[in-house]
């Protein structure tokens, strides 16, 4: 039951992987910031990420598929936070990919968190060692500047869920909420 979540994701990736001559594959970076990611501040304090990010659309067909990953600085020694992503994008202009300046954007798709914590002491070794995986539904709305090979974007996204890493201010993990702007560069054609 654990691997199902992966092979939604591979399944997706398999789905909408260009075949098409014409396909476009973008690689790029982005960074932003949760406003629920727990931090040395506090629970609901948030947290800076950085991450990279892919985009394979196909010129014939109107959606971009969009696998990303984030890390998390949350300033606490020894816990790791990430979140992995397998996003289905939705352009609204008629230029869907390449030939609009600005192309708005909606979309969905699976968000994985991860948080790991390893406690060392130098007398004792490895004291707590700990990790949680969270699944949950992303709804991302966003838009990207340009046609040439070098495409700005910005975007918001929510993660439902239960998920660790996403505390709000009573101390539940719940929802995250991220704001993040990257560039892409466009591969080949």
């Amino acid at each position: 039951m654990k691997t199902l979540p992966y092979m939604a994701v591979i399944a997706c990736v398999l789905a909408f992987t260009p075949q098409d001559a014409r396909a476009q594959f973008s690689l790029g970076f982005q960074g932003g910031y949760n406003v629920d990611t727990f931090s040395d501040e506090g629970v609901g304090t948030g947290a800076y990420y950085l991450g990279g990010q892919a985009q394979f659309g196909l010129s014939n067909n109107r959606i971009v598929l969009t696998p990303s990953v984030n890390y998390y600085f949350t300033g606490i020694n020894d816990v790791n936070a990430l979140q992995m992503n397998a996003d289905v994008l939705f352009p609204f202009s008629a230029g869907a990919r390449g030939n609009a300046v600005f192309t708005p954007y909606a979309g969905l798709g699976l968000g994985i968190t991860r948080v790991m914590l390893n406690v060392d002491t130098p007398l004792l070794g490895n004291v707590i060692e700990a990790d949680r995986t969270d699944y949950g539904l992303n709804l991302i709305g966003g838009a990207s500047f340009g046609a040439g090979p070098i495409s700005p974007f910005v975007q918001a996204r929510v993660t439902f869920g239960d998920h660790l890493a996403f505390a709000n201010d009573d101390g539940e993990g719940g929802p995250g909420y991220m704001f993040s702007a990257g560039l892409l560069f466009r591969v080949g054609q």
